[in-house]
């Protein structure tokens, strides 16, 4: 599933437990996305796009938390869907930080910044990307 806002803005979203999750896009002035997993536990991501874009994701799962990451006019965020439950989200900001972070079950992920790899909960990770997220 891939959603494209304006030139600079990519997104697709991946599902952080065992199924992937549905996606409805509606495009318009200002876009809103209402996000519906099919999963016990999941979430409801809402992302509002207009001027300033902020994107808000809200986990009801255990250990989860909630990033805010704002994108302007450099940044790009890019998440792929890969099998069902792992996938693999790339976070581009700017042109030298690269964050790709792959989910293996709940809560378990392997993380790839630049040329290190780690194993590290889901927590830490969202940490890391709230880091990241100016």
């Amino acid at each position: 599933i891939h959603c494209s806002f304006g030139i600079v803005m990519v997104l697709t979203w991946c599902n952080q437990y065992v199924r992937m999750a549905l996606p409805r896009c509606w495009y318009g002035v200002t876009n809103i996305f209402v996000w519906r997993y099919q999963s016990v536990g999941m979430a409801l991501p809402k992302c509002w796009y207009g001027v300033t874009k902020v994107l808000v994701w809200r986990y009801q799962s255990v250990g989860m938390a909630l990033p805010i990451c704002s994108s302007g006019v450099t940044k790009v965020l890019v998440w792929r869907y890969q099998s069902v439950g792992m996938a693999i989200p790339r976070c581009r900001y700017g042109v030298t930080k690269v964050l790709v972070w792959r989910y293996q079950g709940v809560g378990i992920m392997q993380q790839n910044w630049h040329r290190y790899k780690v194993s590290k909960d889901l927590g830490w990770c969202i940490k890391i990307l709230m880091l990241a997220s100016p």
